[in-house]
């Protein structure tokens, strides 16, 4: 993100656990500040977090979100609030999974590739029914799209 000075994250994460206090260990292994993780994000309160996001955060120029969805409320959110995208606060989501090129703007985010996900995670649960051995860490290589919400 160029420029941006006051940047936030806010990672989209709801896959039934109750420990949300797991998941932010884990993520805050990779991060230095704590407070780039806020809360744990369910769909369909994208909006909602991103006011209080806001809120807690007036001056911040740059978004890395854990989802398209949450940057697509951030764009929204910011458009409430009257600052301009990407002028004023650039926004970067983080899946693939929305088609990011059909919205306005177009959203810059980082691509997943799903199908090779999926065919690493096939590939590692049949190792282990059969009982080998599988490594402990699995990369699979995303890339950024490019839109209209970063300058």
């Amino acid at each position: 993100m160029a420029g941006a000075k006051n940047k936030g994250s806010y990672v989209a994460l709801c896959d039934g656990r109750t420990d949300e206090e797991l998941v932010k260990v884990a993520f805050e292994k990779y991060f230095s500040d704590p407070n780039l993780f806020e809360n744990m994000v369910c769909h369909g309160e994208e909006m909602q977090i991103m006011r209080e996001f806001f809120e807690a955060y007036p001056d911040v120029d740059g978004i890395f979100a854990g989802s398209d969805m949450l940057a697509n409320a951030a764009y929204h959110v910011a458009a409430e609030l009257g600052k301009r995208v990407p002028e004023d606060l650039q926004i970067i989501g983080f899946d693939g999974v929305l088609d990011a090129w059909r919205g306005h703007p177009r959203l810059t985010t980082v691509e997943q590739d799903i199908p090779a996900l999926a065919r690493e995670a096939v590939n590692l649960l049949m190792k282990r029914i059969r009982r080998e051995e599988v490594p402990s860490r699995v990369e699979v290589p995303a890339r950024i799209v490019l839109g209209e919400t970063t300058r």
